[in-house]
């Protein structure tokens, strides 16, 4: 008997538990809203039910295989690195030292945030000998410039939203003299641009640059970028026209704005260094510098970008030099330990072919100086990436262009609409004499890669395929809406759908 108490109690256990999972599925089939209300369920072998990091590894395989054919077909002298929220999903020749263009404008640009700081601001003085004396300035008054390269007049700054974005007004300066209670000086406005080298181009630049006024002559004391004609609303035919003497141009155009202003000045203006001991009667101060450094980054601005690397080597290393600059540069992002090959700092605008830098370094770069990112052109709004309009990557991309005869060159991160927050990347190709048409087109075909990242399938073919019994869509359960009774308001219900000949 002993041996039959085992097995009668698995069979009364069994008994128990079927007649429990009929009295459930008849409660279930009594309460049909109740099904219905339970929802959407995920099927087994939806892609819900992976999980994410392996979507995530999914989205960057497929990323990595676009970009791979396209890392196929860039000529030799070629780099690309895609990284997404620091993973690595492309690495071609990342530390092949390649020609920038003005990409090189990125590590400028992060050398002087590291070296000067976010609160630097610019300052142009005006000085003189004593303290005026009754509103009288004994002897001449001295504009003393402070590397200010966005210095300009308001007719200079008229020309293009580019000379307005950060500039800082000698008009300002000018009231400020006034303000002083200045009303005569007995000499003239001299204009000292001694701060930097009087060096006006770089010497590794081609001539032609100089003819086409990629940049003016580079001064401590630029005002209107040391052009002496442009063309402005009152004259729009003419031509633009580097000065030979753009301190003592400078000198001129603020005599002039202080005689406007009622200021008597006897003397006429001139260039030369101001004494050792002066006072200072007035000064302007530029924006800060992250302002000034998205001028430079958004139009790509070469003036700009030289004078701000002369600043870096006269804050680092004591000269307001375009060698010391680009020394300093190559310290700075050293230190920083962002500087990954083979750099070679030549210039601050990527004007100079022998500047040399690594795509590995241009996105260590951006990633360790992320305010950096807020100065880039954005793609169909800004500044270069303007042509962008109407692409996937509209408000999306905010990246540095980079273009010479040789070379293209595009570095910056592209906003994710879901599945992390950004990609980060640097591509530049170098193909002398002349990049082909094919080739100009790259740049386009890696950002509308990009724009396709993470490629995951549209949210709704991922939505949950209801079973039968449970309602939902595709379920053979059709919803009809009906009236309550009394009048109330309507209620849905779930029916099954008539199907096969006769249906409707």
């Amino acid at each position: 008997m002993r041996r039959l108490i085992l097995p009668l109690l698995l069979v009364l256990v069994a008994v128990g538990a079927g007649v429990a999972a009929l009295v459930l599925d008849a409660e279930a089939a009594e309460t049909p809203a109740a099904a219905a209300q339970a929802g959407p369920v995920t099927p087994v072998l939806s892609a819900r039910r992976v999980p994410d990091l392996a979507s995530q590894a999914g989205a960057d395989s497929r990323l990595r295989g676009a970009l791979d054919g396209l890392a196929g077909v860039l000529p030799a002298d070629s780099c690309l690195v895609v990284e997404a929220d620091g993973r690595p999903i492309v690495a071609h020749r990342p530390e092949e030292a390649v020609t920038p263009a003005s990409t090189e404008k990125v590590l400028t640009a992060a050398a002087a945030l590291a070296e000067l700081g976010p609160d630097h601001r610019y300052r142009t003085r005006v000085e003189a000998s004593a303290e005026p004396t009754g509103g009288v300035v004994a002897g001449d008054l001295y504009l003393v410039g402070g590397g200010d390269p966005v210095l300009s007049t308001d007719a200079y700054a008229a020309r293009s939203p580019q000379q307005d974005a950060a500039r800082t007004r000698l008009e300002d300066l000018a009231d400020a003299v006034v303000a002083a209670g200045v009303t005569r000086v007995d000499g003239g406005v001299v204009g000292d641009d001694t701060r930097y080298s009087t060096a006006r181009y770089v010497a590794d630049w081609p001539s032609r640059y100089i003819d086409q006024n990629q940049t003016g002559p580079l001064s401590a004391l630029s005002v209107d970028d040391g052009f002496e004609s442009f063309p402005t609303a009152d004259d729009p035919g003419a031509p633009l026209r580097a000065s030979a003497d753009p301190a003592g141009r400078a000198a001129a155009v603020f005599t002039a704005l202080l005689r406007e202003r009622g200021v008597e000045v006897v003397g006429g203006p001139s260039a030369g260094a101001a004494p050792a001991e002066t006072v200072e009667v007035a000064k302007v101060r530029s924006k800060r510098l992250p302002q000034i450094l998205a001028q430079l980054l958004t139009f790509s601005d070469n003036q700009t970008a030289e004078l701000v690397l002369r600043e870096v080597g006269a804050a680092r290393i004591g000269e307001g030099t375009t060698a010391a600059g680009a020394a300093a540069v190559e310290q700075v992002l050293t230190e920083a330990g962002t500087a990954i090959g083979p750099e070679d700092a030549v210039d601050g605008s990527g004007l100079a072919e022998t500047n040399r830098l690594t795509c590995a370094t241009l996105v260590e770069t951006i990633e360790a100086y992320p305010a950096l990112v807020d100065g880039f052109a954005t793609a169909g709004e800004t500044g270069t990436l303007a042509t962008f309009a109407g692409t996937p990557l509209e408000g999306r991309m905010h990246a540095k262009t980079g273009s010479l005869n040789h070379v293209r060159a595009l570095a910056g991160v592209v906003d994710l609409l879901e599945g992390g927050d950004q990609l980060t990347f640097a591509y530049v190709i170098n193909n002398p004499p002349f990049i082909a048409a094919e080739q100009d087109a790259l740049r386009g075909q890696l950002g509308a890669l990009l724009a396709s990242y993470p490629d995951r399938p549209a949210l709704a073919d991922l939505l949950p395929v209801k079973v039968p019994g449970q309602g939902g869509r595709d379920t053979g359960v059709a919803a009809t809406t009906t009236t309550a009774p009394g009048g109330s308001a309507p209620s849905t219900t779930s029916t099954p759908a008539t199907t096969g000949p006769g249906a409707g």
